[in-house]
């Protein structure tokens, strides 16, 4: 299909908040006109929103993975051929049991036809409190790359910064917000997956916008963005 060129219709949405559904409002956006994603969905059973439509209090793991997989579907299909795809993803644990989601999405994801290029871990050295004795703390969750096809574009000098030297560890800490939004990443976390998966002027979305924290870092390092 033939990329969409930002024409009359596409300028509308750029640098705007679209409070809906995502998989609604992607579906009803054109084609390959996206230069990167990347995201923080709402995590397994982790906040309730208080919302009919929201995403995150599924019955089942199995539920939640489909309704990701329909909002990533429209996603695939509006970022461009040589695009990259970044997912932020916690894990849960369910009566003492590890649930995997991370992984769980990750696999949907391939079998959905995207092409997983990295698993990266975002350890943080301030992670959470926990009362257990009988474990080890979470101290990491997962940062995974996906793209459409085998070629894309990549700034692999973007990532080589003290906390990252290229790796597939990342060294962040985890960022706090006053009002009161429980899920912030820090904002070097968006800014090193924008930096390497798009140039400036690009257009980068994040489908689940949560705190605008993927907007904010977008815009400041001089690229486009719609959420």
């Amino acid at each position: 299909e033939k990329p969409m060129e930002r024409a009359d219709g596409i300028d509308v949405l750029i640098n705007r908040i679209h409070c809906a559904d995502a998989a609604s409002a992607l579906s009803s956006w054109p084609s390959q006109w996206i230069d990167a994603i990347v995201t923080s969905p709402p995590y397994f059973q982790q906040r309730n929103y208080d919302s009919d439509f929201q995403l995150g209090q599924e019955n089942s793991p199995d539920e939640y993975v489909c309704k990701l997989k329909r909002v990533f579907r429209e996603a695939k299909r509006v970022l461009r051929n040589n695009g990259t795809f970044w997912m932020v993803l916690g894990d849960k644990y369910h009566r003492g049991r590890l649930l995997g989601m991370p992984w769980r999405v990750a696999l949907a994801l391939q079998d959905d036809g995207w092409v997983l290029r990295s698993d990266i871990i975002w350890h943080k050295p301030n992670p959470m409190p926990e009362a257990v004795n009988n474990r080890c703390v979470k101290s990491h969750e997962y940062i995974f790359m996906f793209t459409k096809k085998k070629q894309y574009y990549f700034d692999a000098d973007a990532l080589r910064t003290n906390d990252v030297r290229k790796s597939d560890v990342w060294f962040l800490k985890t960022a706090s917000l006053k009002e009161a939004h429980f899920a912030v990443f820090p904002e070097e976390l968006p800014a090193l997956c924008i930096k390497a998966g798009s140039k400036e002027g690009d257009l980068v979305l994040d489908p689940f916008m949560g705190a605008g924290t993927t907007a904010l870092v977008a815009q400041k390092l001089g690229r486009k963005w719609v959420g």
